[in-house]
Formats: structure tokens, C-alpha cells, sequence
């Protein structure tokens, strides 16, 4: 039997640390006009809410140090921290607590299990799409706890459902990101409740130990074995 089958647990764990940032997933080149980002990726530590695709609500801490270090930590039991290296790669170690389960991989494994989150989602909730999209200025549609620029996008295919976004090109972050319901209302994904910068002196990258009495895998060297 494969020994990828073991990682057949993954998106769903997954699924609640990257948050709402793939609901969204898709673009062409007015996207970078639409969320711009800071000449100098700021270094960041966030708290937020976001819901789950079964409407649970979970709560999500983020450090973010430029653009190459985060850690971000989920309902305080499972712990991510990613490291993308000059060359593009995204190194992953992703901490269980409750399971305590360890995991290792670079983000070209994970794509190959199935997980296609990037650099972007993990760092600022919001990836650019893959598909035409429609796209409009939006009023100020509810309170935010930082100042942000609403949106609203709908990507060009049938009964695709529209979400509202709001951005900071300050902190480069989506703030508050809602979704319309079938019935018309809307409902939020993910909101920002905290959010302040980090000086360089504040910022220290960490790359966790693996506890004794956790169970360890490494994604990369069962592809290459298996």
C-alpha cells in the first residue's frame, strides 16, 4: 500500500489553518490593481475569526516577519510554521497538538497530496485567480477593525457566488472577506479582530524542534520512496 495513503487526513486538517484565503482562489493582470501590495512586505502579528465550509467558527493567530518567515496557529492546537526560501520554495512544518502529529514538507509535496494553498493565502489570506473574474468597488458594507478597502468579486463562471474583500495595502492583508449566500444575504469567511506591526528587532524566525512523544512524517522523502 502507498505510504501516501497516511496523508489522507491532510486537507481536511489543512483546510482550518489556511483559512478562507481559497475561496477566492483565481485572476488576470487588474489584480494586482484591485489588491496592491507594499513596495516592503511589512512584518505583522494578527488575530482573526474565519469560518469553516460547515460554518464553524475558528480562530486564528499569525505572525508574519517580510516575506519569507510566518507561524500561524489555529483554535491553539495546530501550529504551522512556513519558510520560503530565495528560490520560490515553501518550506512547511505543521504541528498537531492535540494529535501530536508532525509533519514536514516542502509546498511542491503537498501539491502532490492534493493541497494547493500558496505562499499568498498562507501570508495574506487571498490568492490570485487562475480564471476571468468581475470586479467593482464596494461601499464600506460593515465595520472592520482596520482601515481597508472593500471589493467585490465574482469570478466569470455560472452560479459563481460573490464575495466582498476588504484589503490593506498597509499591512497586505485581506481584513474582512464575506461571501454571498444563495439567499442573498452575506456572511463572513474571515475577520481580522487585532492587528499590529512588528519591528525588525521584534522579529525572530523559529523553526520548532519535533517533541519526543510526536509522531513524525516527511512528505518529501515518502515520494521519493514510495
Amino acid at each position: 500500500m502507498s505510504k501516501l495513503l497516511k496523508y489522507r487526513w491532510m486537507p481536511a486538517m489543512i483546510a482550518g489553518i489556511f483559512s478562507a484565503g481559497s475561496a477566492v482562489a483565481t485572476p488576470a493582470s487588474d489584480w494586482t490593481k484591485l489588491f496592491p501590495h507594499a513596495a516592503q512586505i511589512p512584518s505583522v502579528t494578527l488575530q482573526a475569526d474565519y469560518w469553516d465550509e460547515a460554518g464553524n467558527k475558528h480562530e486564528l493567530h499569525l505572525e508574519r516577519h517580510g516575506s519569507h518567515w510566518l507561524h500561524r496557529v489555529t483554535d491553539q492546537q495546530l501550529e504551522l510554521f512556513a519558510q520560503r526560501e530565495k528560490d520560490g520554495q515553501v518550506q512547511i512544518r505543521l504541528l498537531d497538538r492535540q494529535h501530536k502529529k508532525v509533519l514536514d514538507a516542502k509546498r511542491s509535496g503537498l501539491y502532490q497530496v492534493g493541497i494547493f494553498e500558496d505562499w499568498d493565502q498562507l501570508a495574506t489570506h487571498l490568492s490570485q485567480p487562475k480564471s476571468p473574474f468581475l470586479s467593482e468597488k464596494v461601499a464600506h458594507p460593515q465595520q472592520t477593525a482596520v482601515a481597508c478597502h472593500w471589493s467585490q468579486v465574482r469570478l466569470q463562471t455560472p452560479d459563481s457566488p460573490r464575495y466582498q474583500i476588504c484589503w490593506s495595502p498597509m499591512f497586505n492583508s485581506v481584513i474582512r472577506l464575506r461571501k454571498q449566500q444563495p439567499s442573498g444575504t452575506w456572511a463572513d469567511l474571515f475577520n481580522v479582530t487585532a492587528l499590529s506591526a512588528v519591528t525588525t528587532t521584534e522579529a525572530k524566525d523559529r523553526w520548532p524542534d519535533v517533541p519526543n512523544d510526536y509522531q513524525y512524517s516527511n512528505i518529501d522523502d515518502d515520494l521519493q520512496a514510495d
